[in-house]
């Protein structure tokens, strides 16, 4: 059959249907919901995608320009380190991976295989409070027997795997038996740490999540369990030194019962070392007899939630309106837009455990199941953005216990010829009509934002309450990125460069800046990753350089400029056979299978890929001809024109030199017609070292052989197959001197001025964005202005590291340098005066979007100490530690007197009890409008 795939001299080829009949095949199952206990496969996105782009899924008349088949399936970035079984947790659907059903799954491995060694990602779905999930990342543990720790067992589990099912499948690895002589524990550095005896928990309420060590205790012959003898009996407390104030543990089994809540305090023992918050599930032992130094145990790439939550624990005049009671007069159960008051209940409960029942780390079960059940967008255990997840708290918060039952009915007015104070005034007070609760009490700010119509200059004035301010940073920042340029004329040789562009840049600008420092038109550069010895993506003008990582390896072909409308650009890898036993065969009988083998042989590839332009239809003779000359030498001559040193790194300022299309063609072919010439006469005179055929897109599949003599028909994408009898080597790549290129760290540093005016500052709506003027009855393109206009007693400040798109996502790690004390905002503000703000919180997030972690540095004001909290983890740490590239949410409390002193850390003004004086009249200070009102 025309599709038949030929795996080399391989197992009976399978029947493959055709494009079109692929896509008609599958979309049916593709539209499938998702229900639980259905079975679905994880794949690779890039894969999925370009199975779509050669089957023409979407029928666009585009959707198969450059597509070609895509080989087997392929999901190697997507496994976490060097194992084939744990999928990183820091994926995120849509971007790096899909789910696809059973059914498609069977169909697509049938079809194009499985990549050798890897096995199928199965999943279950199932029910999380009325949403339907599957869980993407399973739990890692480290089974042991007793404390020989020296071989443990890996194993990956589901979450929802209850403890009672490890027990029995330890007791059967270990040959022990499953009764009341065997005893399941959690162990730390070689230590016993907690017995698990409630087998009825699962994982995720245990608190158990992955690089947990699990050890099976058998009893002793006299009755007594030998692990008892290794339990640590006292902990140190955070930050203290020597063994003063420790404090002796008195372990109880888990105070589990059907039907528990989280929110059961009354009943704690303040000598267990176990927890009621969350089934007391990993309540790591000992307490440290010190409020708020209580980390929180990480369910599951739920740093994101454990970091806001550490900010918001240490603003005092919030934390005080919990723990007093005094939020149980202002819930709102009623409220349809809330959360029928359980999301209040389970954040004064929290805070207890941490401010009140002070232990080394608590675990948030409780808390994190009560979101998921109001925000699906949050269960599960992707990794979310903090800030998100603190917009919804406080929002959730803030209608649990708005005090406004029924909310009027306000039409919000535009200022028109009014004052501002007036209508400003106006606002606030239709806003107030609606929101009236600690939160807005707290939170809550006011902004003008002006419009101003292109085309009728119609101007709109309005003020808009905000809950924390997204201050844009300024594109500053450069990055080095190293690219590998393939000039067209093979006889020069492949030089490494340094480009010097801004972490933000799009691979449009790499191109400009290279193409000027090499004299080439950006035109006639493709930028392509390469892996694996094949092209794995081409990069498109849009795409940001942000993709290109610092361990990729980026190939910048240059190839000319098209000649006519048959002109096309195919891909050339080199390859050799390979005689073997281990190339897998994808026959395929359900998700099984996969694991046969047989004798075939298989090709490997070799050298490094290439890009070539060409005529859609040629004969094999001035195909062989091309190839000869674009291919040779495999290694760099003497004596080429481009030197490899003395010319520094260009600036993303620089232009790339222009040239005319006609003039680029005549120099394009001058240089190729003599090696072309040359290269036909020795195809003409010698036997040909290799042979062609037609491959998918990976290389090492054949779709047919080339033959002499005939008509070759290509089209824009195709991959030829240059197959040697041998493994041939790319040339020596020689580095120019831009590679050392010293980024200039101080450049990027900006300053909170810089971003507030960036803030500020007009910009021009863009499209997909637009405002709906009232006069042109259109959307226009307007000219948008923001200013602050009355500032919260709290201020958030989001500094926008990261950036979304169609296309890419982006972050900026540039350092912010912003004010750990006296942040004055009066300069900014239209209204109130003398306002000063002094940190007390920040949420951090280290690493970049491919992988990262949330941690917290808060301001204690029990002890009058900065602590860095990271998930279960606290130590102390330094004022100035808050401020450093990984710094994204600020959290500032104002002062109660414009012109005092901060606090001896720098971060609010508190009394001697460790509270905010809010003086006589309740407010914690700050100018602020004669209708807010104090919060309680």
């Amino acid at each position: 059959a025309d599709n038949a795939v030929d795996v080399a001299a391989g197992p009976a080829p399978v029947a493959v249907p055709s494009p079109s009949e692929q896509a008609e095949l599958l979309r049916p199952l593709f539209t499938h919901k998702m229900k639980a206990g259905d079975t679905w496969f994880i794949i690779d996105y890039t894969w999925l995608k370009g199975w779509k782009s050669y089957v023409d899924y979407d029928s666009s008349s585009l959707a198969r320009v450059r597509a070609s088949q895509p080989g087997p399936i392929d999901n190697e970035r997507l496994f976490q380190g060097s194992t084939n079984k744990q999928v990183s947790g820091l994926l995120r659907e849509g971007f790096e991976f899909e789910f696809v059903p059973e059914e498609a799954w069977k169909l697509l491995v049938a079809w194009y295989g499985l990549a050798p060694g890897q096995e199928p990602i199965e999943r279950v779905a199932y029910d999380n409070f009325g949403t339907v999930k599957v869980e993407v990342s399973l739990v890692v543990l480290r089974l042991i027997k007793g404390l020989d720790d020296a071989s443990p067992q890996i194993v990956y589990r589901s979450r929802r795997t209850p403890l009672r099912t490890i027990k029995q499948q330890m007791c059967d690895l270990f040959s022990e038996p499953d009764d009341d002589t065997t005893r399941l524990w959690e162990t730390v550095n070689g230590r016993a740490y907690k017995l698990q005896d409630n087998l009825d928990l699962t994982l995720e309420m245990a608190g158990l999540m992955s690089r947990n060590t699990l050890s099976l205790e058998r009893c002793g012959s006299d009755g007594t369990w030998p692990l008892d003898k290794s339990r640590p009996t006292a902990l140190t407390p955070v930050g203290a030194t020597g063994t003063t104030g420790s404090v002796t543990s008195s372990y109880t089994p888990n105070a589990y019962a059907s039907g528990a809540t989280g929110s059961s305090w009354s009943n704690y023992n303040s000598n267990s070392s176990t927890s009621t918050y969350g089934y007391g599930g990993g309540s790591y032992g000992m307490s440290t007899g010190r409020p708020g130094e209580v980390g929180l145990q990480n369910l599951g790439n739920t740093c994101f939630m454990n970091s806001a939550l550490q900010c918001l624990s240490n603003c005092v005049p919030l934390r005080e309106y919990y723990l007093s009671g005094r939020y149980k007069g202002d819930l709102n159960r009623t409220n349809p837009i809330g959360c029928e008051g359980h999301l209040a209940d389970e954040f004064a409960g929290l805070l207890r455990e941490l401010w009140e029942n002070p232990r080394a780390s608590v675990s948030p079960y409780e808390f994190k199941r009560t979101i998921s059940k109001f925000a699906p967008q949050f269960s599960g255990y992707q990794q979310h953005d903090s800030q998100e997840l603190l917009c919804f708290l406080l929002d959730g918060l803030h209608e649990d216990c708005n005090r406004i039952v029924k909310k009027p009915y306000v039409e919000l007015k535009e200022r028109g010829d009014r004052p501002d104070a007036e209508a400003a005034a106006e606002a606030w007070e239709m806003h107030r009509m609606r929101n009236d609760s600690a939160i807005v009490d707290l939170f809550h700010g006011q902004l003008k934002s002006t419009l101003v119509c292109p085309t009728c200059s119609k101007v709109s004035v309005t003020f808009d309450p905000f809950v924390h301010l997204p201050l844009p940073l300024p594109d500053k920042q450069k990055r080095l990125v190293k690219v590998i340029y393939r000039a067209w004329d093979p006889a020069e040789p492949w030089i490494k460069y340094g480009v010097l562009v801004n972490t933000t840049g799009k691979i449009s600008q790499l191109k400009s800046v290279l193409g000027a420092t090499i004299g080439v038109a950006p035109a006639s550069l493709y930028v392509a990753d390469v892996y694996g010895k094949k092209i794995y993506k081409e990069l498109e003008d849009h795409d940001g350089v942000s993709v290109i990582t610092d361990h990729d390896e980026a190939h910048v072909y240059e190839v000319p400029p098209a000649r006519g409308p048959d002109d096309i650009v195919i891909r050339i890898v080199h390859r050799y056979k390979q005689a073997g036993s281990t190339y897998p065969s994808y026959s395929y009988s359900y998700y099984t299978s996969y694991t046969s083998y047989n004798n075939a042989d298989y090709y490997v590839l070799c050298g490094a890929p290439s890009l070539m332009r060409i005529s859609k239809s040629v004969t094999y003779e001035q195909l062989v001809a091309a190839i000869d000359a674009h291919i040779a030498p495999t290694r760099p001559r003497e004596g080429n024109n481009r030197t490899a040193a003395g010319a520094a790194a260009a600036s993303p300022d620089s232009k790339a030199a222009e040239s005319d299309d006609d003039e680029l063609e005549a120099a394009y072919a001058s240089k190729q017609a003599p090696a072309a010439a040359a290269a036909a006469a020795a195809a003409a005179a010698a036997p040909l070292p290799y042979k062609l055929f037609i491959t998918q897109s990976h290389g090492t599949t054949n779709i047919r052989a080339l033959e002499a003599g005939k008509v070759v028909d290509l089209d824009d994408g195709f991959t030829i197959g240059v197959t040697w009898d041998a493994s041939i080597d790319a040339p020596t790549v020689v580095e120019h001197d831009s590679v050392h290129t010293k980024v200039d760290v101080a450049d990027t540093r900006l300053t909170m001025d810089e971003c507030l005016r960036a803030f500020t500052r007009k910009e021009c709506l863009t499209e997909g964005n637009l405002w709906h003027c009232p006069v042109c009855k259109e959307g226009v393109a307007a000219t948008k202005e923001m200013e602050l206009f009355r500032l919260p007693r709290v201020l958030i400040v989001q500094l926008k590291r990261f950036s979304y798109n169609s296309y890419s996502r982006d972050k900026i790690t540039a350092l912010v340098d912003f004010p750990v004390e006296d942040f004055q905002l009066g300069s900014y503000l239209k209204q109130q005066t003398g306002a000063i703000y002094d940190l007390f919180a920040v949420s951090k997030h280290m690493g970049g979007l491919g992988g990262g972690h949330y941690i917290a540095n808060a301001y204690n004001s029990v002890s009058k100490t900065w602590f860095c909290y990271d998930d279960s983890y606290v130590r102390r740490c330094d004022a100035a530690d808050a401020k450093s590239e990984a710094s994204y949410v600020l959290f500032y409390i104002q002062r109660d007197d414009p012109s005092g002193a901060a606090a001896a850390a720098g971060a609010c003004a508190m009394d001697a009890d460790g509270d905010v004086d809010t003086g006589a009249d309740g407010a914690t200070g700050g100018a602020r409008g004669d209708d807010t009102q104090p919060m309680d």
